[in-house]
C-alpha cells in the first residue's frame, strides 16, 4: 500500500492487522540480529535504543530481545539493551560526545 505511512503502520498492527504485524516482527528480529552482531564485534557495556522507531517499539521488541539473545555470545550475552525514549537532540548529543571521547582518549 503506497499510501501507508509509519503511523499508519502502527496503528493498523495496534488494531490487530496480522499482516502488518508480521512485518514488524520480521523487522524485530533483523534489528535483534544486527545489534548482536554490533554486540559480538565491539562489546560495549550497555546498548540504548532510541530514535524515532521507539514508538513502536512494543511491537517488536519481543522479536528483537530474542533474536538477540540467540546471537549474542560471551560477554556480549550481558549486554544489556535498554530503551530510552529521548528526542533526536539528546541521542545525537550523546553520540558526538562518545565520539569526542574516542578521539582523546586515543
Amino acid at each position: 500500500e503506497p499510501d501507508l505511512d509509519m503511523a499508519g503502520a502502527i496503528d493498523r498492527a495496534h488494531g490487530g492487522d496480522a499482516a502488518v504485524r508480521a512485518v514488524f516482527d520480521e523487522a524485530g528480529e533483523a534489528i535483534g540480529l544486527g545489534l548482536a552482531a554490533m554486540v559480538n564485534l565491539v562489546g560495549p557495556e550497555r546498548v540504548v535504543v532510541s530514535g524515532e522507531g521507539v514508538a513502536a517499539y512494543d511491537l517488536f521488541e519481543e522479536q528483537i530481545r530474542a533474536a538477540f539473545t540467540t546471537q549474542a555470545f560471551g560477554t556480549a550475552a550481558r549486554c544489556p539493551l535498554v530503551v530510552r525514549p529521548l528526542p533526536w537532540e539528546e541521542w545525537a548529543r550523546g553520540a558526538a560526545a562518545v565520539s569526542i571521547q574516542s578521539l582523546f582518549a586515543a
